[in-house]
């Protein structure tokens, strides 16, 4: 008798979980039937300093697309600088240039199913070039980016390219995840720079981006320096384990870098577009025969004049990074693993409404590594 009571509850939690299963998928179907039909709302900057609401008809995915009902997301330099109209973006234009999701539609020849968790990284590809028709999105001839050269994810749904998504493990959630595109961009700049252990790494300008790349050369057991004019933002790097960071308002930074790296300088040097640190200042970081990375997306109000004697005196290389959407992945398994913290540059968390009191307030203030995050109903 024990023995049949044993099955009996042993098949009676079986049934349960069954039923549980049946209705997590009813509730997951029935919301993604509320969102085939449910009309987009969007936030769209019309003129600079300037957003209007406004609402449009439904769309469904093609073949190769996705509906995404947008969860997250994080207000970006790029959007600031379309807000303040010193992008190339054409108005009026919902900005947006990443997002994390969750899959409410999918087109045919796509590998996601309804309910899926998403990120949405910021490259866009034409998906009608020799590359893009042989898979090779990465390497696409006409890139684009969200919230520039089309439609951000300043909404509550969007309809993309499945190729833009990576789909989250169980172990990332969407407040961490916003930040893939950070560190995807760090590992593409070191990969670039081909560093090797105990390299000297200087990086100029501790915003988010600046504070996750050091974070990651730590991570590839290089030394990152970090430079910056704002005390707090090197106070927040510092709170990450970069122990090496320099004030430029107070020290000289070529004089601190000459004694920590022995004479020799850094091997390697990134600069982040917009930090505030001038670019020229930043190439003189780099010693003989190393590598000088542009890192980020073009700031059209950046001092771009460039040292060229001391580039060619050197032999320095200058590369430009902006695109790391091919190390996704790797960024993923990183965030996974805790081996990069993201959840400290969370300064505040606003809702859809928020969002043009936000922007105003975020207009006039001066370079920060903290971010601000919007959750959509």
């Amino acid at each position: 008798m024990a023995f049949i009571g044993i099955v009996c509850d042993a098949c009676k939690i079986i049934v349960e979980t069954v039923l549980f299963g049946y209705w997590v998928r009813r509730l997951i179907d029935n919301h993604g039937e509320k969102c085939y039909n449910a009309s987009m709302r969007a936030w769209q900057i019309t003129s600079p300093r300037n957003f209007d609401k406004f609402e449009s008809a439904s769309e469904k995915p093609e073949a190769g697309f996705v509906k995404i009902k947008v969860g997250q997301y994080l207000i970006t330099s790029p959007d600031m600088e379309t807000y303040l109209g010193n992008s190339t973006a054409a108005l009026p234009i919902i900005p947006g240039d990443s997002c994390c999701g969750m899959v409410v539609q999918t087109g045919e020849g796509t590998e996601f199913v309804r309910g899926d968790r998403v990120y949405v990284h910021p490259q866009m590809y034409c998906g009608q070039c020799t590359a893009c028709k042989s898979g090779r999105f990465f390497n696409c001839e006409n890139p684009g980016q969200f919230g520039i050269t089309a439609n951000g994810f300043l909404r509550d749904f969007a309809v993309i390219r499945a190729v833009n998504c990576t789909k989250l493990p169980e172990r990332i959630d969407n407040d961490e995840a916003i930040f893939l595109d950070y560190i995807a961009l760090a590992v593409q700049a070191l990969n670039t720079m081909d560093i090797d252990k105990g390299d000297f790494i200087a990086i100029s300008g501790a915003t988010t981006l600046g504070i996750i790349l050091a974070q990651v050369t730590l991570y590839f057991q290089a030394v990152p320096i970090l430079v910056d004019t704002s005390e707090a933002n090197l106070e927040l790097a510092r709170s990450f384990g970069i122990y090496y960071t320099i004030n430029t308002k107070t020290e000289f930074a070529d004089k601190r870098i000459f004694h920590l790296t022995g004479g020799k300088m850094a091997k390697h040097a990134a600069h982040l577009v917009g930090s505030g640190v001038p670019l020229k200042q930043s190439a003189s970081f780099v010693g003989a025969n190393g590598k000088f990375i542009l890192l980020g997306r073009f700031v059209s109000r950046e001092d771009v004049s460039f040292p060229i004697a001391h580039i060619m005196t050197n032999n320095i290389s200058v590369i430009g990074v902006t695109d790391g959407a091919k190390n996704t992945q790797v960024a993923v398994n990183m965030l996974a693993n805790k081996a990069v913290s993201v959840l400290p540059f969370i300064e505040k968390t606003v809702g859809y409404e928020d969002i043009p009191k936000v922007f105003a307030q975020n207009a006039d203030k001066a370079p920060s590594a903290y971010k601000t995050l919007i959750k959509f109903d």
